[in-house]
């Protein structure tokens, strides 16, 4: 049955990032598999990049209010004026309910007001509200967290009609919280959806000098692990003289990142491991394309237990092999040895293993990265996503 999504400012489009590119590609699929998408932009302008990519061409961007370009750069005035901007969103809904097809909000963020104004607007114009979740929703210590955190979840979730999760954790977290409230709204497991055209084999380019071992992604804090990999990499660098260490992300606020910095000026060759900060999505692509392993050494945290990396869809669709810590459902997709090289959680050791088994053994370390790259062809393929997102809405 043909449906129409809504998906209201689920991230900032001018600003590259796995969540962007993660539900463009299920926007796109839903689009190719036959469903409408309507994205919503609030207080949020449409990148050239986006729009004249001819990938996402069915899929309806509208945008509401003035982008924050024309603002005053101050977040809590955007904040205040994306509230302000539900009121109009009220007309678009009305709109699109009319159509034959369900209508479906999908949900992804997690701030009281949009979360309150969402559950308003589908219960006036009776339009089904989906969720998706990737992460463990209680991380945040703070009051205001907390606050946040009992509303999400004693309000919001309840009166979700569905619910997607990336994780079994993840399943098994919502079930249990809804069985507690007596409720029983369907949880289902969404895979992370990939587009393997944007990262085909014509995008690889020849690279000179060092093998690079390529890291995209957070920087902060411990999700990613990022201080284990450098000192994972410390550990091998001597043997290896003939790799760097490449990290891609963010790198503006650095007093989050004295750890990893300290870790950089302790290895004897400092200059061996490149900070390239935020890039683009085209220069991501050439860079993991031109990689000889990509790696995301993920410690045993309650954090990574539960959520599953979007990265990992785009380090596997290079076909370059992939360095990895056996965390979460990881172990489920990847086996060591045959399509990836796994590595033990918290183990820097280990890790370091991993990484010299890969350099030291190039033409295996090819076919398992091509192994690896077959996940994108089948169950993390982003068609198939967006058909079990679509098809479980008409299960129950």
């Amino acid at each position: 049955m043909k449906k129409t999504f809504l998906f209201v400012n689920v991230c900032d489009t001018s600003k590259p990032s796995a969540v962007l590119n993660r539900f463009l590609a299920i926007a796109r699929g839903l689009c190719e598999g036959g469903d409408s998408v309507y994205w919503i932009l609030l207080a949020s302008k449409l990148t050239s990049v986006i729009a004249e990519d001819s990938s996402y061409s069915t899929i309806k961007f509208i945008t509401i209010g003035r982008s924050k370009a024309l603002l005053l750069k101050n977040k809590h005035f955007i904040y205040i004026y994306r509230c302000l901007l539900y009121t109009k969103l009220a007309r678009v809904v009305d709109k699109i309910s009319q159509d034959n097809a369900p209508t479906i909000w999908f949900e992804y963020g997690s701030r009281i007001p949009f979360l309150w104004l969402a559950c308003k607007l589908c219960d006036q114009y009776g339009t089904i509200l989906i969720h998706e979740k990737g992460e463990y929703p209680h991380l945040g210590r703070s009051l205001r967290s907390k606050i946040n955190q009992s509303f999400y979840m004693n309000y919001f979730i309840p009166r979700c009609k569905y619910i997607f999760v990336n994780t079994t954790a993840l399943k098994f977290y919502f079930e249990k919280h809804l069985q507690l409230m007596g409720k029983s709204i369907p949880v289902h497991i969404l895979n992370i959806s990939v587009e393997p055209d944007k990262y085909s084999e014509s995008s690889r380019h020849i690279v000179h000098g060092p093998r690079s071992i390529v890291y995209i992604g957070t920087i902060y804090g411990t999700k990613d692990g990022v201080y284990d990999l450098v000192k994972a990499f410390s550990m091998i660098m001597e043997k290896y003289t003939d790799t760097k260490l490449v990290i891609i992300g963010d790198t503006s606020r650095r007093d989050r990142m004295q750890e990893v910095l300290r870790e950089l000026d302790n290895l004897l060759d400092p200059r061996r491991v490149e900070l390239t900060g935020q890039l683009n999505r085209d220069e991501v692509v050439k860079r993991i394309n031109g990689a000889y392993c990509l790696a995301l050494s993920r410690p045993d945290n309650i954090q990574a237990k539960h959520g599953f990396p979007t990265k990992l869809g785009e380090y596997l669709s290079t076909g370059r092999p992939v360095v990895i810590t056996g965390v979460g459902d990881i172990p489920l997709f990847l086996k060591d040895g045959h399509n990836a090289f796994v590595a033990t959680p918290g183990d820097i050791v280990d890790f370091a293993a991993k990484m010299s088994t890969c350099l030291k053994n190039q033409e295996e370390a090819e076919v398992i990265g091509q192994r690896g790259k077959e996940l994108v062809s089948t169950v993390f393929n982003y068609l198939a996503v967006a058909s079990v997102l679509s098809r479980s809405l008409d299960k129950s």
